[in-house]
């Protein structure tokens, strides 16, 4: 940000968290589906392509985002989400709620931050064992697809990124988050009311997830972008 001519900065072949190399193994990175078309703006014009590709660990939170789980158990995508259908950046969908390339701004950046923190939430609907008994069923169709070439699970490939109304307001719900609740730590400073980051799965999963487009990130390890 802001934009370059022919993209946001980022290379094709990396990582945006990590910035290393993604390797030949595309199955095991996430991949925009705007990565090299971009999409139009309903104005007419062209958003330009955000060459967003992710390695699925490297889509996490950091502050002003907190969570008092083990291993950070919330703050990042369930180890076991490896299959997505349709995976659509952060970066994509905030320009697509604005219609407009984003710019340097902390305005901004908070939108991205709260895009992220809202897509990582809404992955940890399912529980862990959801997602590990879903995930291993998919492995073995996508073997299937591969030995045979015949295609079973097909997603329909977005011409933009989604405007629904819920997500904007859902940025609302993060935001608000962050206010200080009424519990404080040692030092008795107050913590942030997302500090437990618990989650309330929906175990009655079903397989409209293979056909709906999931919503994932883009380059912000921490979202410091709040303090400013």
């Amino acid at each position: 940000m802001p934009p370059w001519s022919d993209g946001t900065g980022n290379k094709p072949t990396n990582c945006a968290g990590c910035e290393r190399a993604v390797g030949v193994n595309t199955s095991k990175v996430l991949t925009c589906a705007f990565n090299r078309t971009g999409f139009a703006f309903e104005s007419g014009e062209h958003a330009v392509a955000c060459r967003t590709v992710y390695h699925p660990e490297c889509v996490r939170m950091g502050q002003p985002f907190t969570t008092r789980l083990r291993n950070d158990a919330g703050l990042h995508l369930p180890a076991a989400l490896l299959d997505v259908p349709t995976f659509i950046c952060e970066a994509c969908t905030v320009r697509g709620i604005l219609q407009r390339e984003l710019t340097d701004t902390s305005r901004d950046r908070a939108l991205l931050c709260l895009e992220r923190a809202r897509l990582i939430d809404m992955a940890h609907k399912w529980a862990s064992g959801t997602h590990k008994q879903y995930q291993s069923r998919l492995r073995l169709i996508r073997r299937f697809e591969g030995d045979f070439g015949i295609p079973i699970l097909r997603s329909k490939v977005p011409t933009a990124p989604p405007r629904d109304p819920s997500i904007p307001l859902m940025w609302v719900q993060q935001q608000y988050s962050l206010r200080p609740g009424r519990h404080r730590d040692e030092s008795g400073k107050r913590l942030p009311m997302n500090f437990g980051r618990t989650h309330l799965p929906d175990r009655r999963p079903s397989m409209d997830f293979l056909l709906l487009p999931v919503h994932l990130p883009l380059p912000f390890a921490s979202c410091s972008a709040f303090g400013r």
